[in-house]
């Protein structure tokens, strides 16, 4: 078949073609870009005419390879693959094909649903008896619950697939294993445990010749390590180790915290220049996978550098993004779903088919491939003429310029005394305008401070408000004989609140933590006050598991969560709540994500919360009480998370509940209101220059 822009062979034609090939050599004809990249490109393509019992292996493929840089559009195929698989009972590519939703839901930060994909994953595997899927699972399961900081959940995970890879006599499902367990050990500053499992994930992963990027993530850990100990100079090495085969490491998430780990050590060593760079690269691949830690993360350090190098207004821009994601990170509203596994048959073909056009055009460029090539030699040499005549051109015109110049050089002295003028005039001009820009400036900061002052006037008053709804604490002296309260809002107004309620049998407390801070914070301890207020009234309920259940209604129908939880707003508030019976003299505690502490004959005591919060939730689970017979001298300790979640040390970490523990088992012999001092002193002194990052309560009771 011949088509009307097929070009001849005879003698005119061929010097047509020299001819357009010239012209397009001067105008910068370039070719157009692949979509994604010639590999994905092409296994798109293939996908689109493959038989069904190809496409699901070739779809998940597709998945993998999108799921760092295109996680969104990974997910579409993802699906694919899951339809495929249930049409041609492909087992391991169903369960392969959940797991993989699972990991690109992880990169974009979407926890609640990759956890859902990885567990229907786990459930798939072991259903269908795929051993070595329902090990991925493990490992999937176990590193997410790793981001969440809930390291015996992650644990316990690893080590089930440790054992399923051990069965296996599976290295690379080991060297996963290895490398998770040893994050798991990082984060409970178990640094020993931590490097043994990594050494052994970066020799399992050495040995099998695994990829530049997968031996670059072991490295990036054993930094992690260093840089915990302080071991400064050893954390760099290994971290400029990762990056300079930063284009192998596909996990953009790490390369992010990668980044933000060397701008943090360049900023401790006062090397803003490098700390500012390392940080931007940060906050760029953060953004383009939409991981919301990672960028308020990203802002932080970055406000951090730009204060120091006193670029005050760059500071504030940054600053005010670490309150918005912040915020977002515990109270943003989906708007919208991430995704749709609905195609339509006419997309599909649309978006994969090759027309017959398209082919016909490829064979003629490959039977032509020989006669190309020698051709553009042809119109290169014919450019490169063309180009020589230029020049020459150029520079005749270049000669009859200098000799002009020559004659009309006395001129020019001349003139030299009247552009001296001139150019004085434009200096005195611009100093004048720079005048007018610092008076201008100094119009806006005036401005900034009024604003500020109004709000502040505003959020003060809000305060007195908030302040007038807390109860008056002395009604504990009626059962313990001796209480205290630290109660630190970060924002003046707070989202910790404390209630109690008393009659003459019982004694009812509480300590909460509501989403988010400042006045969205202050909203919801509002609204949870009232609802404890109304449940709790004259001859209402009074157990302590019912009481939460009912709060939890409350917050769900006044916030309209009743609808699909996969889609609503997580806002609510995490709990404890304790019941006292004045005459048995015992305890009954429920709590909602907070725990209850208690001290007795010098050890110390917890009760655990359920894993659930005060409004709409996943996997939502009834609340359960739990009795304590109380005894003279037991100590009894209420909080929320705030105090134990402050960064700060001498490497900028989070205390975590083990250091709250200890300080106050430290204490817990000693006179309340020194106790309360005790821990305030130690808190300043850990946060040292950092900002607070949360509100916080925490009242001790002896009995």
């Amino acid at each position: 078949m011949h088509y009307i822009w097929e070009i001849k062979f005879g003698t005119v034609d061929k010097i047509k073609r020299i001819i357009l090939i010239a012209i397009m050599t001067f105008s910068g004809v370039a070719a157009l870009p692949q979509k994604y990249n010639p590999e994905v490109d092409s296994l798109i393509r293939l996908s689109s005419t493959a038989a069904d019992t190809l496409c699901d292996d070739l779809c998940n493929t597709i998945c993998w390879k999108l799921r760092n840089n295109y996680p969104e559009m990974a997910i579409q195929y993802a699906m694919k693959a899951i339809k495929y698989a249930e049409s041609t009972n492909d087992n391991v590519q169903l369960v392969k094909g959940y797991s993989y939703i699972g990991v690109c839901h992880r990169n974009l930060g979407n926890y609640t649903d990759a956890l859902e994909y990885y567990r229907l994953g786990l459930k798939k595997a072991q259903e269908l008896k795929v051993a070595d899927q329902e090990a991925y699972a493990y490992i999937n399961l176990g590193n997410l619950y790793l981001y969440q900081e809930q390291y015996d959940e992650a644990e316990e995970n690893l080590h089930s697939g440790l054992n399923l890879g051990k069965k296996l006599n599976d290295s690379l499902i080991l060297s996963y294993c290895y490398l998770n367990l040893g994050r798991a050990y990082l984060g409970r500053n178990l640094y020993e445990q931590a490097e043994e499992n990594l050494e052994h994930a970066l020799e399992v992963r050495t040995r099998i010749h695994a990829s530049a990027g997968d031996i670059a993530v072991c490295k990036k850990y054993l930094g992690d390590i260093y840089f915990a100990r302080g071991e400064i100079d050893r954390a760099m090495l290994r971290y400029h180790e990762c990056i300079s085969n930063e284009k192998y490491l596909s996990d953009i998430d790490l390369q992010s915290e990668i980044f933000r780990k060397l701008s943090q050590l360049y900023y401790q060593r006062q090397e803003y220049d490098s700390s500012e760079y390392f940080g931007e690269k940060s906050l760029k691949l953060a953004s383009d996978i939409g991981a919301k830690f990672r960028i308020r993360n990203a802002h932080e350090i970055l406000a951090r550098i730009h204060y120091a190098k006193d670029e005050f207004q760059e500071a504030a821009d940054h600053y005010n993004q670490v309150i918005l994601y912040n915020d977002s990170v515990f109270s943003e509203e989906l708007t919208e779903k991430l995704f749709n596994i609905q195609y339509k048959a006419k997309t599909y073909e649309q978006e994969g088919k090759i027309s017959s056009l398209e082919r016909e055009n490829d064979l003629l460029e490959e039977n032509n491939r020989l006669q190309d090539r020698f051709i553009m030699m042809l119109a290169i040499f014919l450019a490169l003429g063309v180009l020589m005549l230029v020049v020459l051109f150029i520079m005749n015109k270049k000669t009859k310029r200098l000799n002009r110049q020559l004659h009309s050089q006395h001129e020019e002295i001349k003139s030299k005394n009247i552009e001296l003028h001139n150019r004085a005039e434009e200096i005195a001009q611009k100093h004048a305008e720079l005048e007018q820009q610092n008076e201008y400036i100094d119009k806006q900061r005036l401005m900034l401070a009024q604003q500020q002052k109004q709000i502040t006037d505003s959020i003060s008053y809000a305060k007195r408000i908030q302040d007038a709804l807390f109860p008056d604490l002395n009604e504990l002296k009626s059962f313990f004989s001796d209480y205290f309260i630290l109660y630190s809002p970060r924002d003046v107004v707070s989202g910790d609140f404390y209630w109690l309620h008393s009659d003459e049998e019982r004694l009812i407390f509480v300590v909460a933590d509501c989403t988010g801070h400042g006045v969205p914070g202050a909203f919801m301890s509002m609204l949870g006050i009232c609802a404890l207020h109304e449940i709790t009234g004259i001859g209402a309920e009074s157990n302590a598991a019912n009481i939460l259940e009912r709060l939890r209604q409350m917050v769900k129908t006044l916030l309209h969560q009743e609808a699909d939880k996969t889609s609503m707003p997580k806002d609510g508030m995490d709990i404890t709540l304790a019941v006292l019976d004045r005459k048995e003299r015992v305890l009954e505690y429920s709590g909602a994500n907070l725990p209850l502490i208690y001290v007795r004959n010098g050890e110390e005591f917890q009760l655990k919360p359920n894993r659930n919060p005060i409004g709409v939730y996943i996997k939502e689970k009834p609340f359960e009480s739990q009795r304590l017979t109380l005894l003279d001298g037991d100590m009894i300790y209420m909080f929320s998370d705030g105090y134990a979640s402050q960064f700060g040390g001498e490497f900028n970490m989070k205390l975590k509940m083990g250091g709250f523990k200890d300080i106050i088992l430290k204490n817990h012999d000693k006179p309340l209101q020194e106790q309360r001092d005790l821990l305030e002193k130690y808190f300043v002194e850990w946060k040292g220059n950092a900002t607070q990052i949360d509100d916080i309560t925490v009242i001790g009771l002896k009995v």
